[in-house]
């Protein structure tokens, strides 16, 4: 738009831009060191309200060294070490991705949810099934259905990272559990969202006599919410399809890029 990039960054890849004909033609180099150490700030999780600058040089020689050899530890166990060290990095890693809007930047995800959504809540067979269903079984398809879509834009996207060499096996780690923590809040955030627009669409679309009717008892606010949770599954699972479709390069950016101005 109007505003110029000063900087761009991709967090989960550990890459940072700084645009430095944007920052103006006075005190340049001033304004670069600032923003190169907000840049790297960024990109290790670095919080400057709740950090000092010795924390920040920490984290800066932890990530320019590889952990310990250990030749007896599998990936499971590498994987545990590597979390357990990074916990407050990896939680700033995902909170610069936003995960809790990946999925409004995934046009092809929502509109196959919404169709899936609206078709579930015209089909009266659906309604009898969400009034047998028990918060167990719809619990497990919704499980089901938050993974789905997490694996299909994981796997479709290529975004799950191979080390290349093996000082970089600790990077790599913190960049898959970043990518898949990012991905399942995002999706997991979209499920939540469908099921409240789902229960309300419930209440204005269905009618209580003919719900009633078709199920053979009393409605109350229990089946429409065993209705609206069966509904946002089957969107959610639909959405997987649609994120089948979505680019690679549109993923990666819904789940990595983050800008500013």
């Amino acid at each position: 738009g109007r505003n110029p990039v000063l900087t761009q960054l991709s967090p989960v890849h550990g890459v940072g831009l700084v645009a430095v004909p944007a920052l103006g033609a006075v005190r340049v180099p001033q304004k670069v060191r600032e923003a190169t150490v907000r840049v790297v700030g960024d990109l290790l999780g670095y919080d400057p309200d709740d950090d000092g600058q010795e924390e920040l040089l920490r984290r800066a020689r932890q990530r320019a060294q590889d952990v310990e050899d250990r030749p007896e530890d599998n990936a499971v166990q590498f994987t545990a070490r590597v979390l357990g060290g990074n916990v407050r990095l990896l939680l700033g890693m995902i909170r610069a991705n936003r995960p809790w809007t990946l999925v409004v930047r995934l046009s092809r995800l929502l509109a196959v949810a919404v169709a899936t959504g609206v078709l579930t809540l015209v089909a009266s067979d659906l309604w009898l099934l969400a009034a047998e269903y028990g918060p167990g079984r719809l619990g497990a398809l919704g499980l089901l259905a938050v993974g789905a879509v997490t694996g299909t834009l994981v796997v479709g996207a290529r975004l799950w990272e191979r080390p290349r060499r093996r000082a970089e096996r600790e990077q790599v780690a913190l960049f898959n559990l970043a990518t898949a923590a990012t991905v399942a809040i995002g999706v997991l955030v979209f499920y939540l969202a469908v099921f409240a627009l789902s229960w309300l669409g419930a209440l204005l679309l269905v009618d209580r006599d003919v719900f009633t009717e078709v199920i053979g008892r009393d409605v109350g606010a229990l089946e429409y919410a065993k209705l609206a949770w069966l509904t946002a599954t089957l969107a959610t699972v639909g959405g997987a399809l649609g994120a089948g479709l979505e680019d690679d390069d549109v993923v990666r950016a819904a789940a990595y890029t983050r800008s500013g101005a």
